[in-house]
């Protein structure tokens, strides 16, 4: 399947001839996928929000929660380029994306949306949309991957974000 200049091939993709695998983060990788989280976080959307809200994402993030939420219903998938990891997607309940970062020397090369149609072929069984409440930053990747936003700009708890859903059925 090719998706932009993305060729997925037995969940290897090959971006530009460089080598990607998208696999689900074990332990071994959770720091690293967190750090590249975090990286992204800071640069692209913590100029944005206030203090307490930037304290919330930490403590989304931080490794003990992540774990926690790991042995309940979060699934963190991990997008990697020769041992490293470029991208990272987290989603819940079979429905619902809580995460979605790539690093900054990968934007605009279909990691992303890699990473979404992973999880849509996963959960496609179990539900018939998906959700996001996306940062006000990835709102337009969203959108041109056929997002609808269901509601306008709100903030909680210092977090910003657009609540949006996809049909996959």
């Amino acid at each position: 399947m090719i998706l932009g200049m993305i060729e997925i091939v037995q969940e290897r993709i090959w971006v530009m001839y460089v080598k990607y695998r998208i696999i689900e983060v074990k332990e071994d990788y959770l720091e690293e996928a967190l750090d590249v989280v975090k990286k992204t976080f800071d640069e692209f959307e913590a100029p944005e929000y206030s203090k307490e809200g930037i304290e919330n994402f930490y403590k989304f993030i931080d490794i003990d929660n992540i774990k926690k939420m790991l042995n309940n219903n979060l699934r963190l998938l991990m997008i990697e380029s020769y041992d490293r990891v470029v991208g990272v997607i987290g989603y819940r309940d079979n429905s619902h994306i809580c995460l979605l970062f790539v690093d900054k020397k990968h934007h605009h090369q279909g990691i992303a949306k890699a990473l979404y149609e992973k999880v849509r072929k996963e959960v496609q069984a179990y539900t018939d949309k998906i959700t996001v409440n996306s940062s006000p930053y990835a709102l337009g990747f969203y959108k041109k991957i056929g997002f609808i936003e269901t509601n306008e700009l709100q903030e909680v708890d210092g977090i910003k974000f657009i609540p949006m859903e996809i049909s996959i059925k």
